[in-house]
């Protein structure tokens, strides 16, 4: 999983700092991860392959490897999507319903944009990114499902 795709901002506090990951890094990540695949030494799955092999309790492979994107900051579509499709990797992006279209995440044309590219697969990451821990059954359903909802209709 991946949180932030960015060079170093010394505005940043040590959370953001600890989960960032610079660009020309990431590329590398990529890079190497594409080789693998290209190997056979592990395979990558798409958001559609693994619905499928989940309701068929079936995979294809031992070796799957399901890369993500947590929280839906503005620099996963700027970033992050350019490498990854450099190298052909498929991603799941999770996006917060609430934080969509809102200073330093990313804009709903760009979640439709990523949705319409067959190697990214929008995922839900709920409405506002509360502690669910923390929260009714009923809250959290909402939280889950309302956003799975909104983001089966942009996709």
């Amino acid at each position: 999983m991946y949180h932030y795709i960015r060079d170093d901002d010394i505005h940043d506090n040590s959370t953001v700092h600890n989960l960032s990951i610079p660009p020309s890094l990431f590329d590398t990540h990529m890079k190497e991860i594409g080789k693998l695949r290209d190997e056979s030494a592990i395979s990558l799955i798409h958001g559609d392959d693994f619905i499928q092999s989940w309701k068929d309790k079936c995979f294809t492979s031992k070796k799957i490897w399901i890369l993500t994107t947590d929280d839906s900051w503005s620099d996963t579509y700027t970033n992050l999507a350019p490498i990854a499709r450099k190298y052909r990797i498929p991603f799941f992006f999770g996006a917060i319903e609430n934080r969509v279209d809102t200073p330093g995440f990313i804009t709903k044309s760009q979640l439709i944009e990523l949705s319409h590219d067959p190697l990214f697969t929008l995922s839900s990451h709920s409405m506002t990114h509360n502690d669910h821990s923390k929260m009714d059954k009923k809250r959290e359903a909402y939280e889950i499902c309302t956003s799975k909802e909104i983001f089966e209709k942009i996709s």
